[in-house]
Order: structure tokens, then C-alpha cells, then sequence
């Protein structure tokens, strides 16, 4: 009789777990050879493994997510950030190893709570185990922020016309090879439904850039109305925000609804030339024809004396600028909540300031609004109104500092909260709730409350943000329905602020608590180097099974964590070695019923084989 202990860590050996000597898949070498008799059979002695058991997974776990200045009972209305609901995205209960749930569920939640081009792709969750690497102990959760977007160019390769497009009738078309927008729409109002957005990525929010040469706007020597801007994903063809309410509106081109736009507009009644506007889309309370299920409308910016435009000589004259200071490009900046217009003079060959967001003439009304939750996804947003005949004029795109996320969709419910609200019909509660806080509203109530502006700081990051997960009921938050306290291993919690911050913007979540783990699977010793013949039925195959372990541990009522298994009477299993076998390896798995390998086993595995002569009935 032989007694052999097999183990995938060996003491005072150098033999370690690892890939190849992993606790449910290893062999075992023996320096001696082993002789074993002609006719004997192989069993399990006894088994000592780590199993980490799986954990539940519910449709109904729930927890919110936000990313924004530090909150306070004092600064709600102008917080740009909200709490956004998370849930595991799976349609019914589910059961997970740990590794599993952390890297094909929480990982994914994670970054739909942070839908920001920034942010999204970057969470992510592992289990968090102690220090031998053994026992679940809960979840390490991670987020960070990209580096600076400076010199990033990723133009759009896709644009969309927001009404369509049909012939002579209105729409603009792209020219991929040249990156350039050109009017179709040529008669009457389809002139001014020449749209189009870029959908191919989102612009950076550090120092992310939109730049576009200007000269091709006038090709017959004729003026024509234009617009160059920045929107949030518009979710349906053919219509606007349901947020907007046209009739309010101060440009002249009511179809026209973006979060921020420049470009050169006439007003008919006043006169036949055009000039240099900014608009952003606002709340404005007092206007006469104010509707509170449709609350923002395109707002008029007074850009002058905020930059390099002086308020004597008035809104420039577009009409006039090949005779003036000529100017050629337009450039937008954004950081964080700021965002930053430059035009380029081919006069004085220098970029000059058109709207900014600092300086001591940036009151609320020469400035535009912040970025909020409802715009961060922002995308190119260009608009020419046609000739009546003749060569058409056109934009150019120079760059676009756009984020090339894996996974990132345009208006997807996933990665964009605007898209997220569009798609469950909230736009309307939760969307306008957002636009229009204090820092929207443009009333005369309100048109002298400053905001504080949110930039980058020294090393790169939101200024002044900061994460923080909402795992239960909050009013502060309104995080209805969250009850994700004990999953996420924070019971009896219901804000949690990160664990640590790094010197780079990771913020580190450490669950305090472990959550409940379970064992539901019945697990098997193979020894896959010997002769052994079993059969799983389940499988319809032949095996190489020498034992099955019970579910609980010996003498316990544990399933999961240290187990020990030693059986008080021996199965042995026949070797089938007719004549005597000369072997120095032993090559083990422990198996699921299924004959997959039990990978939710963890650091050391023991099994002690018994080997014997089959006893000779005579």
C-alpha cells in the first residue's frame, strides 16, 4: 500500500500556486519512481481545498453613482452633477463566481455610473482578498480620468443630418477625404434645416478641441447665415429636445437647438447684414411666451468686452470681415465645465477670444452656461444655410480632440445619461430637473448669481471633483430604490466616499464587509494520468472521476472558505494496470459536474491518494 500527498504548493520546494500549478489544476512530481503493483486501485483519502463559492446576483441590486464638486446642503443649485442610477443590467437572477461578477457585472455597472468621455471605460472592480490572496473580503472598485487631450485629432468620420436629407430640399453633405460640410438645401425654409452632427466621438472635457476653417462660406462672394456648435446626442430624427421650446428662442433659426453654437446670423428686421452671435441653450423664466414643460431655449450671449471684442464697436459684422479683420477659423475649448471660443484674424494672423468663462468682464450673461450632466457627451454640430443656385458654401473640419472609447456609442442608454433619459422617457423630470439649476437659469431674477466655475487642475484632473457611491436610500442624492449596501459590502452605509485618492485621480473603494458567499456545486478529484475509468452520466462520457466530495465540509456546516473532506469508508477506483506500472508523476484536476475545472478554488490544495492491491477473492 502506498500513501501519497499531492499538493499544488509545495513547502520548501519553490513549487508554488500559479498558472501551471493552480489550485484545482496541478501535478506533482516524484524525485524516486513509484512501483505499483500489478492489479491495484486508487482512492481519495482525504481533500483540503479553499472554495470561494459563488455569489448571488440580483436584477433588483441598485446603487447610484456620482462624479462632481463635493456636496453640501447649500451648493445643490449649482452642482452640474447628479447621481446616476446603476444596476447590474441582467434580466434575471444570476449566480457568479467572484472573479466573474466582479469583471463581467459590477466593472460594467461602474461605468455606466460615470457616463462621462473622461471617465467611461476606466472603473473597474476586482475581488478584494486578504493578504495570502485567499479569502473574498469583498470588492476593490477603481476610477480614474484620461490624461490631457492636447493635440488629440480623431475628426468624425460619420455625420448625421438632423432632418434628413432629400436632394435640393435640405441636409449637408460630407466630404470624408477633405472633412468638409456642404449645403444641399437650396429653396426656401430647407435652407435653414441644413444640420448635420458628427456621431463618430465625443469631444475630450481636457482641453478638448473643435476647430473649423471658415473661408469656405462664401464661394460666390454672397453671405449666407452659418452656425458651428456643440450638442448633447439628439436621440430622434426630425425633432428637437424635448426640453426646447422654440418660441422663446433669440436666434433667428428656430429649427436650431444646441447646447452652444457661434456663427454669423441676420436679423431680418433690422437689417440685411449678418454678425458674429454666440447662443447657448438656457432657461429664461421671464420671457413672455415661457412654457415649464419645455423650459430652455437658444439664448443670446453679450461677448462683448469679455475677450478681444470691445463693447464700442458692437457684435462683429460678418458681412464685412473680408474687408475687416478677415477672419478665417473658429476654435472651441473645453475643460471640464468651461468652454472657450477663439477666432482665428488672418488680418493679424493671431487667434483672438470670443467667450470665455474667466476674467473680470465674465458675468453670467457674457459667458457660456457650464457643462452639466445633461451635455457632457458633446458633440459637432454644424449648420450652413444654402444659395438659392450656384456653388454652395461649406465648412471645413480642422480637428476634433474626440474620445475613441471601446464600447462608446453615440446616444447609447450605456454610456450617455442624455441617451439613458431618452431611452426610459425621464428627460422631462430628471433631465430638466439638471437644466435648470440655478447656473441655467438666465432670468433677470437670477441673471447676477455667479457660478464657480470647474476647470482642470495641476495634474490634469477635474478641479475639485470627486466620486462617491450612493448604496442605499439618500433624499440628498434622491436615490430612490438603491439597496445595494450589502452587495457592494458596505452594510449599513448609504454614502461612500473612496478609500483612498492617489496622487494621479484613482479613487479606491474597499468594501468594509464581505458579501455572503454560497457553494451550490458539488465538486470532483480526476486524476488525469492514469488508467482510471468512470463515467459521468450527466456528461454521457467516460471519465477519469476518483472521488466526488460532499457538499459541507467534514463535521461542519461549512460549504465555503477552508474545507476538509475525509470520507469514513474509502470508493476505490481500479487502476487497470495488468501488470506492475513505474510512474514518478502524479497529474490532478478538480473538476464542476459538468467537467469543468473548479476555478473558484483558491490557494492550497491537498489531496492525499491511497493506493492498494485489489484484494483476490478466492
Amino acid at each position: 500500500m502506498s500513501l501519497i500527498i499531492c499538493s499544488n504548493e509545495i513547502p520548501g520546494s519553490g513549487v508554488r500556486s500559479s498558472e501551471f500549478q493552480a489550485p484545482f489544476s496541478f501535478h506533482n512530481h516524484l524525485e524516486q519512481p513509484l512501483r505499483i503493483p500489478a492489479d491495484s486501485e486508487v482512492a481519495v483519502q482525504s481533500l483540503k481545498i479553499n472554495k470561494e463559492g459563488s455569489i448571488s446576483i440580483s436584477p433588483n441590486t441598485v446603487w447610484y453613482e456620482y462624479f462632481g464638486i463635493e456636496p453640501t446642503a447649500a451648493n445643490k443649485q449649482q452642482r452640474t452633477s447628479t447621481a446616476h442610477y446603476v444596476d447590474l443590467n441582467i434580466d434575471g437572477p444570476r449566480e457568479a463566481t467572484v472573479d466573474t461578477c466582479a469583471r463581467d457585472f459590477i466593472s460594467p455597472a461602474l461605468n455606466r455610473g460615470v457616463p462621462n468621455p473622461e471617465t467611461f471605460g476606466l472603473a473597474a472592480a476586482v475581488p478584494k482578498r486578504d493578504a495570502g490572496g485567499n479569502d473574498f473580503e469583498g470588492w476593490d472598485m477603481t476610477f480614474q480620468q484620461r490624461a490631457n487631450a492636447s493635440g488629440l485629432n480623431n475628426r468624425p468620420s460619420t455625420y448625421v443630418n438632423k432632418f434628413g436629407t432629400s436632394g435640393t430640399n435640405g441636409g449637408l453633405s460630407f466630404n470624408s477625404a477633405s472633412h468638409t460640410l456642404t449645403a444641399t438645401g437650396k429653396t426656401g425654409s430647407a435652407r435653414s434645416l441644413n444640420q448635420a452632427i458628427g456621431t463618430t466621438s465625443p469631444l475630450a472635457l481636457n482641453n478638448g478641441v473643435f476647430q473649423v476653417d471658415l473661408t469656405g462660406l462664401k464661394p460666390g462672394g454672397v453671405n449666407v447665415s452659418w452656425g458651428v456648435g456643440l450638442t448633447r446626442c439628439q436621440t430622434t430624427a426630425g425633432a428637437v429636445n424635448k426640453l426646447y421650446n422654440p418660441q422663446t428662442t433669440e436666434n433667428f433659426f428656430p429649427e436650431i437647438e444646441c447646447d452652444f453654437l457661434v456663427g454669423g446670423f441676420q436679423d431680418p428686421a433690422t437689417t440685411s447684414n449678418r454678425y458674429l452671435y454666440g447662443y447657448h441653450l438656457v432657461e429664461e423664466s421671464d420671457d413672455p411666451q415661457y412654457d415649464s414643460e419645455k423650459p430652455l431655449s437658444m439664448k443670446k450671449i453679450d461677448y462683448l468686452d469679455n475677450g478681444d471684442f470691445p463693447n464700442a464697436s458692437g457684435f462683429y459684422n460678418w458681412s464685412t470681415n473680408s474687408a475687416n479683420q478677415q477672419l478665417s477659423k473658429l476654435k472651441y475649448t473645453v475643460d471640464n465645465e468651461n468652454v472657450k471660443v477663439e477666432v482665428f484674424s488672418a488680418a493679424t494672423g493671431k487667434w483672438g477670444t470670443l467667450i470665455d468663462t474667466s476674467g473680470a468682464n465674465a458675468t453670467k450673461n457674457k459667458r457660456f452656461k457650464p457643462l452639466c450632466d445633461t451635455c457632457r457627451n458633446l458633440y459637432p454640430f454644424i449648420f450652413i444655410q444654402g444659395y438659392p443656385s450656384g456653388s454652395q458654401p461649406f465648412i471645413t473640419i480642422d480637428s476634433w480632440a474626440g474620445r475613441e472609447i471601446s464600447g462608446f456609442n453615440y446616444g447609447s442608454p450605456l454610456n450617455d445619461w442624455w441617451g439613458y433619459l431618452a431611452s426610459v422617457n425621464l428627460q422631462q423630470t430628471l433631465g430638466k430637473a439638471i437644466d435648470t439649476r440655478e447656473y441655467n437659469q438666465f432670468d433677470a431674477a437670477t441673471i447676477g448669481t455667479d457660478h464657480t466655475f470647474k476647470g482642470i487642475n495641476a495634474s490634469g484632473l477635474f478641479e475639485d471633483y470627486v466620486y462617491k457611491l450612493i448604496v442605499a436610500e439618500s433624499v440628498d442624492f434622491e436615490s430612490a430604490k438603491a439597496n445595494a449596501a450589502i452587495f457592494l459590502g458596505y452594510k449599513d452605509q448609504t454614502e461612500v466616499s473612496p478609500s483612498s485618492v492617489s496622487a494621479s485621480g484613482i479613487s479606491q473603494f474597499l468594501s468594509e464587509d464581505a458579501p455572503e458567499l454560497k457553494s451550490t456545486t458539488n465538486i470532483f478529484v480526476r486524476l488525469n494520468n492514469y488508467n482510471v475509468k468512470s463515467y459521468n452520466a450527466g456528461q454521457s462520457a467516460a471519465s477519469k472521476i476518483i472521488y466526488a466530495a460532499p457538499r459541507f465540509s467534514t463535521g461542519t456546516a461549512e460549504s465555503t472558505g477552508a474545507l476538509f473532506f475525509e470520507s469514513p469508508e474509502r470508493v476505490y477506483i481500479d487502476l487497470n494496470n495488468p501488470n506492475d506500472l513505474v510512474s514518478n508523476m502524479f497529474d490532478l484536476s478538480i473538476v464542476n459536474e459538468d467537467n469543468t475545472l473548479a476555478t473558484d478554488l483558491r490557494g492550497k490544495t491537498v489531496i492525499v491518494l491511497h493506493i492498494k492491491e485489489k484484494k483476490v477473492i478466492k
